[in-house]
C-alpha cells in the first residue's frame, strides 16, 4: 500500500500552522509538524549559543588574567631596569668625583 499524504493548515490570526499527516503502511496516522521542527532547532541553537557564551567568558577569564599577569611582570622589570640606571648613575657620579689624597 502506497503512504496517504494529507496536507492540514490550521490558522487562526498569527499563530497558523502546516501539520502534515501520513498515513504509513500499516495505516497510523504519522504526524510531523514544520513548527515542531523549527522549534527544536531553535531549542538546540540556542542550547549551543549557551555554551559558546560560556566558553567564551571563560576564555575572557583567561586572557584577563593573562594580561594582568603580564602587567605585574612589567611593572617588576620596569622597577628592575630602573633600579640598575640608578646604581649605573651613582657609580658614574662616585667615579667622576675627584679624590682627596
Amino acid at each position: 500500500d502506497p503512504e496517504l499524504a494529507v496536507d492540514i493548515q490550521n490558522g487562526v490570526g498569527d499563530n497558523s500552522t502546516d501539520i502534515e499527516l501520513e498515513l504509513g503502511n500499516d495505516g497510523a496516522m504519522i504526524g510531523s509538524s514544520f513548527e515542531e521542527n523549527e522549534n527544536m532547532k531553535i531549542q538546540e541553537l540556542t542550547q549551543q549559543l549557551l555554551l559558546e557564551r560560556e566558553r567564551s567568558a571563560s576564555l575572557r577569564k583567561t586572557i584577563d588574567l593573562l594580561f594582568n599577569h603580564i602587567e605585574v611582570h612589567t611593572q617588576d622589570l620596569s622597577k628592575t631596569v630602573q633600579y640598575i640606571a640608578d646604581k649605573v648613575k651613582e657609580i658614574e657620579s662616585v667615579g667622576k668625583k675627584p679624590q682627596n689624597l
